[in-house]
Parts: structure tokens; sequence; C-alpha cells
């Protein structure tokens, strides 16, 4: 389905530039333990997938093992670990009466660490996964409250769906390489836990309207601020 819903260029409406996959592997035996970090068939087949779209990123949540680990380090599974897309970790909503407050943004505490077994940095991202108002299984019109990174990688779904249409309205029907609206993503990101990129939060909170600034500054004003390239 993704091979052909998947957008290969800009101005393809009638394709997907986004997808949200809030599913992955329940490990609960210990001796599937090894699964966890490791570049499977499933992460492969997903940047093999995805090779040939360079418009579509798929978020993936990051799954809810850490107290499948002592440390919880090493407990994101399958296309979690793909290379091609962004796996987003869940924290509680950074806001205090309206205003962003990144004091709050503790972990969820079953949000899954990386690393990926060849030491790059999983999650990616983290956003709000704690008590989201959501669609529900019970029935066409049954919502409820739940909480996890199947709820956080949705919510940064969403946000980066305003972020594409925001980038098309600033450029009159442009698009971002999914390489280039992940870079955007990652690196407007509010920082948490360890300075830098860590193993919990990845680059940190994403902070969509430090990323919307960004576009309008880079499609009004210094378009050299996002650098499109292959090869460097």
């Amino acid at each position: 389905e993704l091979t052909m819903a998947g957008a290969e260029g800009p101005g393809q409406n009638d394709d997907i530039y986004l997808s949200n996959h809030s599913y992955g592997y329940d490990i609960i035996d210990s001796s599937d333990y090894y699964l966890f970090g490791l570049y499977t068939d499933d992460a492969r087949d997903m940047d093999q997938t995805l090779h040939a779209m360079e418009y579509c990123l798929p978020f993936i949540a990051a799954g809810n093992q850490r107290t499948s680990s002592l440390s919880g380090y090493d407990t994101i599974t399958m296309f979690s670990v793909a290379k091609n897309t962004i796996t987003v970790g869940g924290v509680n909503d950074a806001v205090s009466s309206g205003i962003r407050s990144l004091s709050r943004a503790g972990l969820y505490s079953s949000s899954s660490f990386g690393p990926a077994d060849d030491g790059r940095i999983k999650p990616d991202i983290v956003a709000n996964g704690v008590q989201l108002y959501s669609s529900g299984s019970a029935g066409r019109t049954y919502y409820y409250y739940s909480s996890g990174t199947s709820m956080a990688s949705p919510n940064a779904c969403g946000s980066a769906a305003l972020l594409v249409e925001f980038y098309r309205n600033q450029t009159s029907g442009g698009a971002m390489r999914a390489s280039t609206l992940k870079g955007l993503i990652i690196h407007t990101a509010d920082d948490l836990g360890q300075p830098g990129p860590d193993y919990q939060y990845g680059w940190g909170l994403m902070n969509t309207k430090a990323a919307a600034s960004m576009i309008r500054d880079v499609t009004e004003a210094h378009p050299e601020r996002m650098i499109d390239t292959e090869t460097t």
C-alpha cells in the first residue's frame, strides 16, 4: 500500500507525503530480547520501499517496551529502527496554563529507549503521548483517552502535516523531500535530557512553531538556511 501511495515527487496531490504507524512487536519473552535494536528484515524493507519515494516520510511509534530491560535502553524494535523514518517517543504534555513549559515534558513511563544496535540515535524525537483523546475500536463514534508512543507518533505526524501544508502554501505548491522535512523537524526540536541528541529523547521535543518559522524564513528571506542536496 505504501509503495502504491507514497509520494515520489512534489505536486503529487493524490499521493501521501506522510503516514503514521502506531504498531510494532510486543516482546514479552526474554528469548526474543535480541530483536531490540536489531536492523531486521522489516526495517530493511521499509528503507528500501522509501528509497524510491523521496517525498514520503513515515512516523513510527518507538514502542512501550522500556520495562523489558533493567536499564531501559536498547528496547526499540521492528521498523522503528529504520533509517528513512521518524521514530517518536512519548512524553507528558509540555504545557502549563496554556504556555509551553519544557520542564513538564517528562518521559512517558514505558517509552522505549535506543540506541539501534549499530549505535544510531533512536528515537529521533519525542512528542506528547500522555492522555490524548483518540478514536477507539469499540464503535464508529467511540473516543477515549489513551497514553503511549502510539499516541505520540500520530500527534507528531499531524503536526508535520501542518508543516507540509504551510510549505506548499509558501511555495505555490512545492514540497519538501522526506529527508528535508525530517532534518527540519529534528533541528528545530527543543533539546531535552542530556545536551544534544541522546537515546531517551532523540533530538528533543518536536516544536512545530519553530519549524514553521524556519520555513517562513527560508521561503521569504534566507533560502540558504535550507540546503537540499544528495551529495556533500
